[in-house]
């Protein structure tokens, strides 16, 4: 029974330790979790705000998470507005027109006006017309659209094409119609195969042909997955 006994020993002084390093890990993480990357302003940090005349938000994941306003956001903007600050707020959200984004912060309670919010669709909207062209290709939801045109860009969309389904009605639509200076690509939901086929033609027509994405993020966040 000795032999027995001292393997019993062996394996609980094992999970013991491996218990121990398990929560060591857990407290580890959690202090990493508490370290925020930034500063909590107190009420000593009154000449920071006096330095500054404006101060831009992110939104999503800082003001608000899907269709939730987050804890203290409204208390913080409103008081930076009394203080005589301006309020910004910036998103790489594509799919968001400054109008409708406007309208969002306003529906969660933070009143902001469309000249106050830069989503990405607007900075690329306005790349492009920087940029003089004239005439794109869209993947991406209405708001992308929408930016586009109010900087004078003509607006190509996938649904517009009525052709069938196949390779040559796909090389003569691109071939024979006129030619886009840029292929943008945002988030949308609705792209299909039809929606890319037409897209790489485009670019394939044309090497002067720019590509643009709205943003570098490879995936979204949906539901927090």
């Amino acid at each position: 029974m000795r032999p027995l006994r001292s393997l019993l020993l062996l394996l609980c002084c094992g999970s013991a330790m491996a218990i121990q390093r398990a929560r060591a890990g857990l407290d580890e993480l959690l202090a990493a979790k508490r370290a925020l990357p930034f500063q909590i302003l107190t009420g000593g940090d009154a000449a920071f705000l006096e330095r500054h005349d404006a101060f831009v938000f992110d939104c999503d994941g800082v003001l608000y998470s899907g269709s939730e306003l987050l804890d203290g956001a409204a208390a913080a903007v409103a008081a930076l507005r009394s203080a005589g600050k301006r309020c910004l707020f910036v998103t790489n959200n594509s799919g968001k027109s400054r109008r409708t984004m406007a309208a969002k912060l306003g529906a969660l309670g933070l009143a902001a006006t469309p000249e106050e919010c830069v989503p990405a669709s607007f900075a690329t909207a306005a790349a492009l017309a920087a940029r003089g062209l004239t005439r794109a290709f869209v993947v991406g939801a209405d708001g992308l659209s929408e930016e586009l045109e109010l900087a004078g860009v003509e607006v190509l969309k996938a649904g517009a094409t009525t052709e069938p389904f196949s390779e040559a009605a796909f090389e003569r639509v691109v071939l024979e119609g006129e030619a886009v200076g840029a292929v943008v690509v945002g988030m949308d939901a609705t792209c299909d195969l039809r929606t890319l086929a037409l897209a790489s033609l485009h670019l394939q027509r044309d090497e002067r042909c720019l590509f643009a994405s709205t943003n570098p993020a490879a995936f979204d966040v949906v539901g927090g997955r």
